[in-house]
Order: structure tokens, then sequence, then C-alpha cells
């Protein structure tokens, strides 16, 4: 797995987990896998029978014996990557508007985020708990909007993560970051929990991998509007817009019936199923010409 993380930029920490996730995974199939952050790419490539970028916001600029697996999930759109495209043996997109836009092979396809299901799984829940965001602030003088409409509506809102300490209230921000293992847990003990997309991402139909992790808690999702939801996802995300009460949508999500909260639980079942790393795996793979061992 090649992953774009550098020592020092923090934009880069989420495709390193990201990287870890699918090469354990890799693992779990049966095939020996390991991560490269950007500065062991060069020294390391010549080995690799295989190689998969976690494509952000760098290209990877090197050849690998049994070829090159790309997986789109951030920071793109499809007039920077259309040149890149032919680099690698196989593409693979998080989002079908981007998928639609650049399609030129037919090994290349959509494979939307991933959600690592030893993590996130349904569990016991707390419908009260909480009203929940895990996320960095983009910059210090500017909330994201989602916190920016819980903050204009005098909302309680607990926030993980950094660059709040301008926009929120000390008794508001719970921590700058959460170990990953541990974020599943934190959002099944939440009653909903918020989300949002980078203006890049939004645009192009890249969706969160929050949207994921959380809906495989089975846990209430309240998020910006984004095209291209994998089937079966609109029902069981509530959707803010700029004149929409956010304080309403958050009544609703803790005020679901029981027979709906069934519902989501079987769902989120079916997100662990369907849209786990093992079976992102699994496809990228199968691009590359590996036999998984399970």
């Amino acid at each position: 797995m090649k992953s774009p993380y550098q020592e020092g930029k923090q934009h880069s920490w989420g495709e390193r987990i990201y990287a870890r996730s699918l090469a354990d995974a890799f693992t779990d199939i049966g095939l020996k896998a390991r991560v490269d952050d950007y500065d062991a790419w060069s020294s390391a490539s010549d080995a690799d029978e295989a190689a998969v970028l976690i494509r952000g916001k760098i290209q990877y600029p090197y050849s690998a014996k049994r070829g090159v697996a790309n997986w789109v999930i951030s920071e793109l759109t499809p007039e920077k990557y259309f040149k890149e495209a032919d680099n690698y043996t196989a593409n693979f997109f998080a989002s079908h508007l981007f998928f639609q836009q650049i399609k030129i092979r037919p090994q290349d396809s959509v494979l939307y985020q991933a959600t690592d299901h030893r993590i996130f799984h349904p569990g016991e829940r707390n419908h009260d708990g909480p009203t929940l965001f895990v996320g960095n602030n983009y910059r210090r003088w500017e909330a994201r909007p989602v916190i920016r409409k819980a903050l204009a509506e005098g909302l309680a809102v607990d926030v993980y993560g950094d660059r709040w300490d301008r926009k929120l209230k000390a008794d508001r921000l719970r921590a700058t970051s959460v170990p990953n293992m541990q974020l599943g847990q934190l959002y099944r003990s939440a009653g909903v929990v918020l989300n949002d997309h980078r203006p890049l991402m939004r645009n192009n139909g890249l969706i969160s991998n929050r949207i994921f992790d959380v809906l495989a808690c089975g846990v209430p999702l309240i998020s910006d509007r984004i095209v291209g939801l994998p089937d079966g996802f609109e029902e069981f995300i509530y959707v803010f817009e700029e004149d929409t009460s956010l304080a309403g949508l958050i009544a609703q999500a803790k005020s679901e019936s029981a027979a709906f909260r069934r519902k989501r639980t079987e769902f989120a079942q079916h997100v662990v199923q369907e849209y786990s790393f093992l079976a992102a795996a699994r496809t990228i793979a199968s691009s590359l010409g590996l036999t998984p061992n399970s």
C-alpha cells in the first residue's frame, strides 16, 4: 500500500490510516501487504510485486512488477486526473460522478470508500447520547459548515479534532484526536453524528469515509447533500441544507421508532458486508491478477 502520508503534513493522516486498514484486509485474505509512506515510495518500489496507491493529493510516479492499482478517494477533479489515469493498471474511483466524467477503460470502475469491520459495526447504542462531530477544522478562523450551523443555532455538539481552538469553547472540544481503534465505540455512544464534505469532494461526488463508518455502526447521521450515494444510503441519512433547522434534524434522529432502529441496524450489517476493506481488497487484488487465499 502506498500511503501519501508525509511527516509533519497533517492532511495526509487519514490516508495513512486508510492504507493500514486496507493492508490488514489484504493480509486477512491471504496476501502479504505492507504500508509505505511517501518518503519510502521510491526505495521500496522495485521490490514490490504489485502496488496499491491511496490517491489523495500525490500521484505515484513509480512502476511495480505486477502493476499498480490506484484508488481515488479525495482531493482531485476529473480534469486534473484525466492524463494520469493511463499510468495505472487499474483505477478505482470513490465517486460515481467522478467515474462518469473520466470513464476511459474497461478495467477502471467505481469503488466507494470502505469501512473497517473490526472497528465500525453495530453494537450497543446510547440513543440519548450526545451529538457528535469527529474531524479537523479546515481553517482556524472559519468553522466547517455543519459546525458553523450548529454554533449559529446555539446547539451543544461534542467535537473531536484539531484547529478548533478559535471557534469552540473549551467545554465543547473533547479532544484534538481519537485513536482509530476507539472511533467505532465513540460513534456508538452518540445519539447522532454530524458530517460535511470539503467543497472539492462534494462537487465531485467523493463521499466521505465518515458516512460509511457511522452507518456501519447503526448510528443516525446528519450530513450535507452529496450526489451519487450508493443504493439504499439516502434513507438512513438526514440531509441539512442552508435553510434547514439542524436542531429539528437532531430531534428527528434521536426519536426514531423502534422499528426504524431495527431497520437501521440491519442496514449497518449490509454496510459492513458490502463496503468493508475486505471486500475492497478482493476487488483490487482481482484487478492486479492476485489470487486471495480466503
